[in-house]
């Protein structure tokens, strides 16, 4: 499975290159035909990889709702990452993360894959709302939740909860 955008390609991480990746081994991203990236994966996405893995474990691959990476059409390295943390919940709701390599941010690529992951996510039957939640501080994430239509639902000590609900005629 791969979604592509203008600029982007998104690829679902696998347990091969997940493995790869936490042993340090370069040869992982030519399984994906991408190039090794300085930037990424950073510190925070590194310490999720094998929780990543545990859960494409328990599903044998990946189903759209764990983690992608998003590559560079261009020159086929790696911007960031995000995508669900499980699969829909009873109530159809499945939560949303991203990040977007420092050198690459403020340069649409989050807007460009996140709406994509949005869009799919919709695509699929079970699901009727998607949540997210960033810092407080974190006011580029805020605007850019902001402006693919979530809203804001609450404040809770260092953090900012949104929501998207699916509409009968949603833009995604």
């Amino acid at each position: 499975m791969v979604l592509e955008t203008n600029r982007l390609l998104l690829l679902p991480m696998t347990i091969d290159f997940i493995d790869g990746i936490i042993d340090g081994d370069k040869k992982a991203y030519s399984l994906l035909n991408i190039k090794p990236s300085e930037e990424w994966p950073s510190e925070e996405i590194f310490s999720f990889l094998p929780m990543i893995k545990k859960n494409l474990l328990q599903k044998k691959e990946p189903t759209g709702f764990d983690s992608w990476i998003f590559i560079d059409k261009f020159d086929l390295c790696i911007v960031g990452d995000g995508g669900f943390k499980g699969e829909p919940t009873e109530n159809g709701g499945i939560d949303l993360g991203y990040g977007i390599v420092k050198s690459k941010r403020r340069n649409g690529y989050a807007y460009e894959a996140v709406s994509e992951l949005i869009r799919w996510a919709f695509s699929q039957p079970n699901v009727k709302y998607i949540t997210a939640d960033c810092l407080n501080e974190n006011e580029p994430s805020i605007k850019l939740l902001e402006k693919l239509g979530m809203k804001k639902i609450k404040i809770e000590d260092e953090l900012s909860y949104f929501i998207l609900e699916k509409m009968f005629s949603s833009p995604y």
